[in-house]
């Protein structure tokens, strides 16, 4: 936990910026940001009277999850909008439904926070690959021929996107040989028609989250990803996070410059400002990026933990995409310093995802949601479950 005499001055710049954008106003909390306490608060800090409408009958699992919640906001049932209604009988209200959605208009109502749709399909790895310059190549699924060293193949989706690992299969050497190939490409092809194809980089997965700014990038990290090879179904599963990673100066220098690289081409190429999260493995030869999600990822929520005076992080994405300039302005200094005092935080601190994927060992899958959650904890503290096991031949099974 950050303790220091500058806390929460990230929280109440972006308050100030807040206040001139919503202050007065009703604000309907719904998606992403429907129950949660920090947001509603800070809402209320600013000037305005939130108002929550949760959408009904959201599936669990992330992806289906964030595609029926973008649905539901395009689409919003008689009940949605008259709940809405009897919320802000005025009509002069705003919408915020998180950093995900790219739905500028809802009920009649502007969304605040929202992405464009052109931001929102820089998620497709097929866009991201030749917008962002990332390693690895696309080959329709049909074409796919692997053959000798180990690959890590994505499908991409033909309709919305993949998020997480949804999609994601580490394809172990010679594995034209083995018969679970054909599943894997079976499975692949219920929603897939494109795969990304890139090689397997063995290290330590982490990941860096931060901002995109009018002129700089600040990142918070790198933060440790929990990575799981399944080898029963050949899943790449990433149950969640744990800070911190501590770095020699000089893979610190590195990975920062690649990161900020990408982030800025997000920016100049996209127009995006706002929040971010950059996944990669820590190789021998330097960082490898992976990807990049330009919106508020689930590894915010440890963030705020680490920094309370100063949660929730996300309203600093809401203010940077409402009011670039003045925020660029006002909020660069802060978080940079905020930034610079959580990567000295040396506080051993674990972040599960809600629904961590089942695993395919028959063991793990008869643990219940709190074995499962002491196995990862444990496993993260000894580097058991991180990619770098898989270094060399002899530890594929």
């Amino acid at each position: 936990m950050i303790e220091s005499r500058r806390a929460g001055q990230v929280r109440q710049t972006a308050l100030s910026l807040a206040a001139e954008q919503i202050g007065g106003r009703v604000v309907i909390l719904t998606g992403s940001t429907a129950g949660s306490r920090q947001i509603a608060r800070f809402v209320a800090d600013a000037g305005a009277t939130p108002r929550e409408i949760p959408l009904a009958d959201l599936p669990t699992e992330t992806r289906s999850r964030f595609a029926a919640m973008e649905s539901a906001l395009h689409h919003p049932t008689g009940e949605v909008v008259d709940r809405i209604d009897g919320a802000d009988p005025t009509g002069s209200g705003l919408v915020y439904a998180g950093s995900f959605t790219a739905v500028s208009t809802l009920a009649g109502r502007k969304v605040i926070g929202a992405r464009t749709p052109a931001v929102l399909a820089v998620e497709r790895k097929d866009i991201q690959q030749s917008l962002l310059d990332l390693p690895g190549r696309i080959v329709p699924i049909d074409d796919f021929q692997p053959a000798g060293p180990a690959m890590v193949v994505q499908g991409i989706p033909a309709d919305g996107v993949a998020m997480a690992t949804s999609h994601t299969y580490l394809m172990p050497p010679h594995s034209e040989a083995h018969p679970r190939q054909d599943t894997v490409l079976a499975t692949l092809r219920r929603d897939c028609r494109q795969l990304r194809i890139a090689p397997f980089h063995p290290g330590i997965p982490c990941t860096f989250y931060g901002f995109v700014t009018g002129s700089d990038v600040i990142d918070f990290g790198p933060v440790e990803a929990l990575v799981f090879w399944d080898p029963q179904t050949w899943r790449l599963v990433a149950p969640g996070i744990v800070r911190p990673l501590p770095l020699q100066n000089a893979d610190a220098v590195n990975a920062r410059i690649q990161v900020h690289d990408v982030a800025t081409r997000l920016r100049e190429r996209a127009g995006y400002v706002g929040a971010f999260g950059v996944d990669g493995v820590l190789t021998t030869d330097g960082y490898v990026i992976h990807e990049i999600n330009p919106r508020v990822c689930a590894g915010f929520s440890l963030l705020n933990r680490l920094a309370p005076d100063d949660a929730p992080l996300s309203a600093v994405d809401l203010t940077l995409r409402e009011s670039p300039e003045a925020a660029t302005q006002a909020l660069t200094a802060p978080l940079s310093r905020l930034a610079a005092e959580v990567s000295r935080d040396q506080t051993p601190t674990y972040r599960l995802w809600d629904d961590p994927a089942p695993l395919g060992d028959d063991e793990l899958r008869r643990m219940d949601r709190r074995q499962l959650a002491a196995f990862l904890t444990e496993s993260a503290g000894v580097g058991r479950i991180a990619l770098r096991t898989l270094q060399d031949h002899a530890s594929w099974r």
